[in-house]
């Protein structure tokens, strides 16, 4: 018990754990509900082209959801520093998920809306001003970023073998992940969308668990 305090702070009781994973789960379901009922999903050509752009309501909630999720891991990483654990952990996590909503916002750009600079377009041939869809780094970041949530996901199961309940809970986004694409037929077209959802809803939990936010008063 004491090395389970040390490296994953207050440790979820089996209620609580079980309580997370009924809301998320819910808040899972109301969202394939959702997305049946207001997309084409029995034509998957018009349901590709319901899902591909910036401004679809997939890609604007995932945008939500990642920045819910960089807050989250900015906030449990000054709890750690300022705590003395798992320093290198939430340090890779809030680098991946800043990362992740950066180029998903196009660094800004999908935000705030300004013009691509005429530098970026004419050093990497692309018009959005982000890494990811470039033909200088889009493979290069693509298999970087792939290889970082492969990561996370057998690190996540490590720490669920060690005793992390909150971990174990997280790992029933794997067979959302599955489960939405037989349900809706989306194939990979929502992964990323049910991917942040379920990251969002897990470090949601875990400030709430770990009290995360008032480490930020504390100088």
């Amino acid at each position: 018990m004491a090395n389970e305090q040390r490296d994953f702070g207050e440790a979820p009781s089996r209620r609580a754990a079980l309580l997370y994973l009924a809301a998320a789960v819910a808040g899972y379901v109301g969202l394939v509900v959702l997305i049946a009922i207001v997309a084409p999903i029995d034509d998957f050509l018009r349901f590709r082209f319901w899902v591909n752009p910036e401004s679809s309501m997939p890609e604007t909630v995932s945008l939500y959801f990642q920045g819910l999720n960089l807050l989250a891991c900015l906030v449990l990483l000054v709890r750690a520093y300022r705590v003395g654990e798992e320093r290198a952990w939430r340090t890779f996590l809030a680098i991946f998920f800043f990362i992740w909503f950066g180029e998903d916002s196009q660094w800004g750009q999908a935000i705030f809306y300004f013009p691509t600079p005429s530098w970026w377009m004419a050093a990497t041939d692309n018009y959005s001003f982000d890494m990811h869809t470039s033909p200088l780094f889009g493979v290069k970041v693509t298999l970087a970023m792939m290889a970082a949530t492969a990561v996370i996901w057998v690190l996540m199961a490590r720490r669920a073998r060690r005793g992390d309940r909150a971990a174990l809970a997280f790992l029933v986004s794997f067979v959302g992940l599955i489960a939405q694409s037989l349900i809706l037929h989306s194939r990979t077209l929502l992964w990323q969308f049910f991917f942040s959802y379920f990251t969002c809803a897990y470090f949601v939990y875990d400030c709430r668990r770990l009290r995360a936010w008032r480490w930020l008063r504390r100088r």
